[in-house]
């Protein structure tokens, strides 16, 4: 969970967060609020995900049976575009947003 991390970490993600697309369930079909955005100083590409355990970091190039099996579903659908977005500090938010695929 994001709250557990070191100060300096924790104020990097919360900017991080500001910064990063957030999407509903409208969005993703997944019953959470998942933070999609560009790199960050100290991570592989991850999203954060808020659901009734709290936020927590996703990675987005691992397979972790941890998550739930939706967000899994939906992480595996968008892997190249997340990358992508990740990857690209000018990736256009709005190119990702139309390009974003929904579990149905």
């Amino acid at each position: 969970m994001i709250e557990n991390l070191g100060d300096n970490e924790h104020q990097v993600l919360l900017k991080w967060m500001a910064d990063a697309a957030t999407l509903v369930m409208e969005d993703t079909g997944v019953d959470a609020v998942i933070w999609v955005g560009h790199s960050c100083p100290f991570h592989a590409p991850f999203v954060i995900v808020e659901a009734m355990t709290g936020k927590v970091l996703v990675s987005i190039d691992e397979d972790s049976g941890a998550i739930e099996t939706a967000l899994r579903e939906w992480i595996v659908l968008n892997k190249d575009l997340l990358l992508a977005y990740w990857n690209d500090d000018l990736y256009p938010t709005s190119q990702m947003l139309r390009q974003i695929k929904k579990l149905s």
